[in-house]
């Protein structure tokens, strides 16, 4: 990954905090289908999501 990308990684991903971002990684694992690395979107997706639709 060059280093532009992994700044734009981070700015888009640095107001999550680390549990934030393991839940949403985790679900990724577990459920991700397509192939190559995450967007940042879909890494905020199920980042602030998964614990709000879980309690649902």
């Amino acid at each position: 990954m060059t280093s532009e990308k992994k700044s734009i990684y981070y700015f888009g991903l640095k107001d999550l905090s680390a549990n934030e971002l393991k839940k949403g990684f985790s679900e990724m694992v577990r459920n991700r289908i397509e192939k190559g690395f995450p967007t940042v979107a879909e890494i905020r997706r199920e980042s602030l999501i998964v614990g709000e639709e879980k309690c649902i």
